[in-house]
């Protein structure tokens, strides 16, 4: 058959009844081999030159529109300039008895839908089809020519062997780019008959998602469509199907193919090729045909092992490096992940392979969180190590450094592992993989604290959190950034956001502002679902992973990384979370089944110690522990109070200095946090998570807990009259002890938000952090009045800490702490920021949940690493 589709009457008086083949010039007409869009097909002979050729006769509107036959006449013209073995050929454009018709070369034989409709094609069959498809569409794309409706029923398996490819260009010949792009149907075999399903939907499952929006489309809708027919070719099945022409093209736009149906056996090169020609986004596809061919070429002949084969890296000894609280040590899981951990498993399933990457972390160095990323196909690591990306190809022994990403933090990779996203500072910027120039993307709102992360999606966005905020996107060339899932007002910001296959929607954990992470939540189409929650245990890190379920990270209890099954269909969660992982972070899934996650997830080691201006410890606190952080020294010097987290519950304890003891402050079942001292070093102040309120207990454990008000971090006024402390729009202050009968007074009104406030030691003036410029920096204002308002950080920064005189304000932004000189005579003259030392590079924890004290200024309260030698 030649050019087969939908049925479409055009007006042709066949005697089929006489069985006398009607005569059209010089060319009698045989038989009737198909009809479609475009028009009917029959098989003709040639009285002049004694061949058999096909004739395609143009419906009667079509030829009867001059500038539309015209147009199509110069079409015709380029078309029969192809001379290529492997496309069908164009010997002219006739006319006879007031028809318009084409003559086309007759290809005898089977097309590429029958035999696939027998069954899915063995690779050593399948793979010399696809690369003489390959090296067609390669000529025509040379020549300025796109196919535009390639599928397998434009594919003939010729009798002598050879792959002809039908209909070249006629897609576009028959109809200009303006009239198709006012409509949906791009495809000919779309513009008729939509009673034969079976049929149309042949043709809208190759369309790209381009044509399907009708845009106008490139060579690179040749190779959407190409990949789809070699899938099918090695699956059996349609890459994209539905019911319905509308629910085929939604496939289409917003779905992924069922990877899973691949053969087991299938190269690794294929894979990949597949990956790419399918992407949705053309500005991410294979950009040239002829890549394909090279790709086949090296599968067939190249010996390229299958996607399923191992490649174990022997591992060298171990040690853990830890992060904030956790290990820092990469553990990359290549498992048969499904089966392992009681998913569904697609067959068959490939076997179990796992090795570990030991990352050479000095002592005092650290790995930041969101410290790994694996690329979508599976084949690359990305990981911070000393402030710089590196990556290793999971076939390779050696990783390699990507020169100019000092700072770097949180990588992400681009849909074809192209191109890697990252952190730098307060700008998110992207890199070849393979290494180059490092080019901003955008500067980031209000910088990035704790909830960060990144994805890059397949229409080519980046979206991110940043720690104080909503959800957030860009174009991933730069751009205008936008809030694209604003805050509400219970929640304090947004943390890990990452994307559904297909555009379906985004996952991302809501950090409310009285009790953490504790749920996993959807935003489609304008709206959020929560999808699971988990009481008393903090979720984040949602991944979506192609075996249909959700993988995120809980915390404290049960700690590791876990999944739960999830409908790509319903968006919807239908079944209980089980365990993948325990102890580990950072779950990264591919395509092909391979989970890369950050091994030791809860299992830190650090102290509290005193560090000098440089970094470096002075003198330890506490003895080596897991998650402590949050210090505030007593007024004294003598004591300090940290938070400690242990089993489920975070709580107040209180370091005896001198005595080298600690004492638990705190025993409920909420989360208490960020404590503070009174003047005198007799009381704490501090913030219950579960309840919302402000707290407040005797340092040295005696009598009661007090809830005193609503609110959140709250600081003392150095006379201990006042209680500072935040509120939904700003900063309020009320009289201590406590009078809750009178309102309280609001300082400073958030623009939008106003945070972390802190009393100068003379009492005169109120520290506090706003991100009303677009990034957290650090301002002071007079107080109680709240008049005047000076900017102290130029950079970013968070949590400001005077020293003991008030001639100088600390602040931590980005892992560095750093330094302003402050005058308050007559008013406030304020220094140059300058940074005393980057945490990062000398295992101090500088982040919003650990944060820094001190007394004089002359040493530092902190969280360090307690890591051994590499």
């Amino acid at each position: 058959m030649q050019g087969l589709g939908s049925t479409s009457a055009v007006g042709f008086r066949y005697n089929a009844a006489s069985m006398v083949p009607p005569k059209f010039g010089a060319y009698d007409v045989l038989e009737k081999i198909g009809a479609g869009g475009m028009g009917e097909v029959y098989r003709a002979r040639d009285t002049r030159l004694g061949r058999d050729v096909a004739i395609k006769v143009l419906p009667d509107a079509f030829a009867s529109d001059a500038e539309r036959l015209g147009r199509f006449e110069r079409e015709a013209r380029l078309l029969a300039s192809l001379n290529h073995p492997g496309i069908a050929s164009i010997y002219g454009l006739e006319s006879a008895e007031d028809r318009r018709f084409l003559v086309l070369e007759l290809v005898t034989g089977e097309d590429l839908s029958g035999r696939i409709a027998r069954g899915a094609l063995a690779l050593d069959e399948a793979l010399p089809i696809a690369r003489d498809i390959a090296e067609a569409l390669e000529y025509a794309h040379e020549q300025g020519v796109v196919h535009r409706d390639l599928k397998p029923a434009n594919v003939k398996l010729a009798a002598d062997g050879r792959v002809k490819v039908l209909d070249f260009g006629l897609a576009k010949a028959l109809d200009s780019d303006e009239e198709r792009d006012k409509r949906l149907s791009q495809s000919p075999t779309l513009l008729s008959s939509p009673t034969i399903a079976g049929v149309i939907l042949g043709t809208a499952a190759y369309m790209s998602p381009e044509q399907a929006r009708g845009k106008v489309v490139d060579k690179r809708a040749d190779i959407f469509a190409f990949g789809c027919v070699l899938f099918e070719m090695l699956t059996g099945t349609q890459t994209f199907q539905g019911e319905t022409v509308s629910d085929t093209l939604a496939a289409v736009l917003k779905t992924e193919p069922n990877w899973g149906l691949l053969p087991s056996h299938t190269p690794r090169a294929i894979i990949d090729l597949l990956h790419r020609c399918v992407q949705k986004d053309p500005k991410l596809r294979l950009r040239d045909i002829g890549e394909a061919r090279i790709a086949i070429d090296h599968a067939r002949h190249a010996g390229d092992e299958p996607a399923a084969a191992s490649a174990v890296a022997t591992p060298a000894p171990r040690k853990r490096r830890d992060l904030m609280w956790a290990a820092a040590s990469v553990a990359v899981a290549v498992l048969a992940f499904l089966g392992a951990r009681a998913f569904t498993p697609p067959p068959p399933s490939p076997p179990v392979r796992k090795f570990s990457i030991d990352l050479p972390v000095q002592r005092g160095k650290m790995i930041n969180e969101f410290s790994v990323a694996l690329s979508r196909d599976g084949n690359q690591l990305a990981y911070v190590h000393s402030d710089r990306l590196w990556v290793r190809r999971l076939s390779s022994f050696d990783a390699h450094e990507l020169a100019g990403t000092e700072g770097a933090e949180m990588p992400f990779w681009s849909p074809d592992g192209e191109f890697l996203g990252y952190l730098s500072g307060s700008e998110l910027r992207r890199i070849p993989a393979e290494g180059g120039k490092s080019q901003i993307i955008c500067n980031v709102p209000g910088g990035f604290t704790g909830g960060r992360q990144a994805c890059w999606t397949e229409d080519g966005r980046v979206l991110f959190t940043t720690g104080g905020g909503g959800i957030f996107a860009v174009n991933a060339l730069g751009g205008e950034v936008k809030e694209i899932v604003p805050l509400q007002k219970t929640e304090q910001d947004y943390h890990e956001v990452s994307a559904l296959p297909g555009g379906r929607g985004l996952l991302y954990s809501p950090h409310l502002r009285n009790a953490g992470t504790m749920s996993l939540y959807l935003y489609a189409d304008g709206k959020r679902k929560e999808l699971l929650t988990l009481p008393g245990a903090r979720v984040w890190q949602p991944r979506y992973d192609s075996s249909g379920h959700i993988l995120f990270r809980r915390t404290p209890t049960s700690s590791g990384v876990w999944a739960v099954p999830f409908s790509l269909e319903s968006l919807s969660v239908t079944g209980d979370p089980f365990l993948v992982e325990a102890d580990a972070a950072e779950p990264c899934p591919a395509a092909d089944g391979t989970l890369a996650f950050r091994h030791g997830g809860e299992s830190g080691r650090y102290q509290l110690a005193w560090v000098g201006r440089s970094g470096r410890v002075i003198e330890a606190i506490s003895e080596v522990t897991g998650r402590i952080g949050q210090a505030a020294v007593s007024p004294d010097g003598k004591r300090v109070a940290a938070v400690i987290e242990e089993s489920d519950n975070m709580d107040v304890w209180v370091f005896d200095l001198a005595r080298g003891t600690r004492t638990r402050l705190t025993f409920d079942s909420g989360s208490d946090v960020r404590p503070q001292w009174t003047p005198d070093g007799a009381t704490l102040v501090y913030f219950n998570s579960s309840k919302g309120y402000v707290m407040s207990r005797a340092a040295d454990g005696t009598g009661l807990e007090r809830a005193l008000f609503p609110g959140w971090t709250p600081s003392m006024s150095p006379d201990g009259r006042f209680v500072v402390y935040e509120i939904d729009n700003g900063i309020a202050l009320r009289p201590f002890p406590v009078d809750t009968t009178t309102a309280p007074t609001v300082v400073v009104v958030g623009n939008p938000d106003a945070v972390q406030p802190v009393v100068s030691p003379d009492g005169n003036y109120l520290a506090y952090v706003s991100n009303e410029s677009g990034r957290w920096e650090v301002y002071v204002t007079r107080f109680p009045s709240g008049e005047g308002k000076w900017q102290v950080s130029t950079d970013g920064g968070t949590w400001p800490r005077w020293s003991g005189r008030g001639d100088r304000l600390y602040y931590q932004f980005n892992s560095a702490l750093s330094e302003v000189d402050v005058d308050l005579d007559g008013g406030v003259t304020l220094g140059r920021p300058h940074a005393l030392f980057r945490g990062d590079s000398v295992g101090v924890n500088l982040n919003p949940s650990t944060n820094f004290d001190t007394s004089q200024g002359d040493r530092f309260v902190v969280n360090v690493s307690a890591g051994d030698e590499s």
